[in-house]
């Protein structure tokens, strides 16, 4: 064979040998860019996590109980004011004493069952025996136990509307002890003075609870009170207020509750006040100065008004978290008290007091705390 021909015949089966084991070629006609190549994939992109909310904006747990199946709410001293023995619609009374539980502690609501011992020692003048009522945060009216005996357990059966809500800096619960003597003058208790002690104990798995309420709803500021009050012939002294109308003598002029709906919510970082006042007649129309007082925190105080007229003064009272309301309440523990601004005096006319809770920290006060002109002056500068 010649050389020629051993060359055809190697490139022959080259070409079979190719069409057998490589890719397709392309087709007749197709233009050889069309054929698309290969390329190293690019980095793949990082999946995203959405952003858990806040546990106010979830359904969230309140853990009262930690590790335990009990919590003390209240072990302590408790003095009974002695009365001489006298009747009412409920019996014979010597000596009463109301018993709120300690601040910090509240009725969780997951509480089975209330305990209460209460423990003294013979001797003395007091009662022969006592007996125990309790007002449950649900009520308006005290349930009798009955008499209780020294070093005796008594059980209250709760559920859970007689509990109190998450975030309530006070328990609403009270007791109530009232000393009864018997015919024969009976048993005394030393010194006026019982121990007594208020345990929970849980009765129900822990609850999970709702997100917040949201009282803001889109606000940035919201009034809490805004009312008037006549006051007629108060007079201060060294020994409080006589207001004509009532009788018994006051620690303050009037004082304004922030009414059921409103309340000082959660991300307050100021509540401003503005207190004026119109006297009957000049004379009557002394300076006044307010006070706050607020159960959830157990604060109070007697701010300085930053601002102030003839015949009016605003105040700014800083929040910290602790002192606003519950979250899923719309009752307010806030309470604001008007007084005489002198070491004694007279005053007879009206009384204004508005307020607001604002979630802006800013020195510059909300609209309506000041006099639209001394706003002007601020302003200005």
């Amino acid at each position: 064979m010649s050389r020629a021909l051993v060359v055809v015949v190697l490139l022959a089966a080259a070409v079979a040998s190719a069409g057998c084991l490589g890719a397709k070629s392309p087709a007749a006609g197709r233009p050889i860019e069309d054929v698309k190549p290969q390329t190293t994939p690019s980095t793949p992109t990082a999946p995203v996590v959405p952003t858990r909310p806040p546990p106010e904006e979830r359904w969230h747990f309140h853990n009262y109980w930690g590790s335990t199946p009990n919590i003390t709410l209240l072990d302590g001293p408790v003095s009974i004011p002695l009365t001489p023995p006298k009747r009412d619609a409920t019996g014979v009374r010597a000596g009463e004493v109301f018993v709120g539980l300690e601040h910090g502690k509240i009725v969780p609501p997951e509480t089975g069952a209330i305990l209460v011992t209460i423990n003294w020692s013979a001797g003395g003048s007091l009662p022969a025996r006592l007996n125990l009522s309790y007002r449950p945060a649900n009520a308006e009216n005290f349930t009798s136990v009955g008499p209780v005996k020294p070093g005796n357990t008594t059980s209250i059966f709760v559920w859970d509307a007689m509990t109190d809500i998450p975030h309530r800096g006070r328990s609403v619960w009270t007791f109530h002890l009232t000393g009864e003597p018997d015919r024969a003058g009976g048993l005394a208790i030393a010194n006026g003075t019982v121990r007594m002690k208020v345990e929970a104990w849980i009765g129900r798995p822990i609850f999970i609870d709702p997100p917040h309420l949201d009282h803001w709803n889109g606000s940035k500021t919201l009034p809490v009170v805004d009312r008037s009050l006549e006051v007629s012939g108060a007079k201060v002294g060294d020994r409080g207020y006589a207001v004509a109308g009532e009788s018994g003598l006051q620690k303050h002029l009037a004082e304004f509750r922030v009414v059921d709906g409103d309340v000082v919510p959660a991300g307050t970082k100021y509540v401003y006040a503005r207190l004026s006042w119109s006297g009957a007649s000049p004379a009557s129309a002394k300076p006044l100065a307010l006070s706050y007082a607020e159960d959830n925190a157990n604060t109070s105080g007697a701010p300085k008004p930053f601002a102030s007229g003839d015949d009016w003064r605003a105040y700014r009272i800083e929040v910290i978290p602790r002192m606003t309301d519950s979250p899923y309440t719309n009752q307010s523990t806030w309470a604001f008290r008007v007084a005489i601004d002198l070491p004694a005096g007279a005053f007879e006319g009206v009384v204004k007091l508005q307020a607001w809770a604002t979630r802006v920290e800013s020195d510059e006060p909300p609209e309506g705390v000041l006099p639209k002109a001394e706003a002007r002056r601020l302003r200005a500068g």
